[in-house]
């Protein structure tokens, strides 16, 4: 039969290492880099544009983030682990804004109540910054904080 002495250590030590276990698996393992930047068009920033970066041998996964309001970005994978991966990438580019459709009047015998409206997704910036071939931004991820700026112009 155990003692007191042992049964309070072990109510004692028992919650310190659960709780030691359960700190240290909350912990997302790293890729090993982080990256941010800024994105501007013509020398202003561009909020709400996506930054993606494709692996250029397709062996790494792929990293996004969106730009704020100085059009400052933070990338990340969908992984389970934080950061980056180090390599080689493409960089992809892409903002759009949905516009209504034309929507008929009551007025207007083709008016269905406003049930058939569509909206249209348009691109707002250069298509040559939305297609990973053609464009002009190749970076390199190395270990630690990386830092990138992307001048671009209409």
């Amino acid at each position: 039969m155990p003692t007191r002495g042992t049964l309070f250590l072990l109510l004692w030590a028992l919650p310190c290492l659960i709780f030691t276990g359960c700190a240290e698996s909350n912990q997302a393992e790293s890729l090993g880099a982080t990256a941010e930047g800024t994105v501007l068009l013509n020398g202003s920033p561009v909020e709400g544009a996506m930054v993606t970066l494709r692996s250029a041998d397709r062996g790494l996964p792929s990293a996004f983030g969106r730009t704020d309001a100085d059009g400052k970005f933070q990338l990340a994978t969908s992984t389970a682990k934080s950061g980056v991966a180090p390599g080689e990438y493409r960089v992809v580019i892409t903002k759009f804004e949905t516009t209504a459709a034309d929507i008929p009047s009551e007025d207007d015998p083709n008016y269905a109540g406003g049930m058939n409206s569509q909206s249209q997704a348009v691109s707002v910036l250069p298509k040559k910054y939305a297609d990973a071939a053609p464009s002009p931004f190749k970076v390199t991820i190395s270990e630690g904080d990386n830092t990138f700026d992307f001048p671009l112009e209409n």
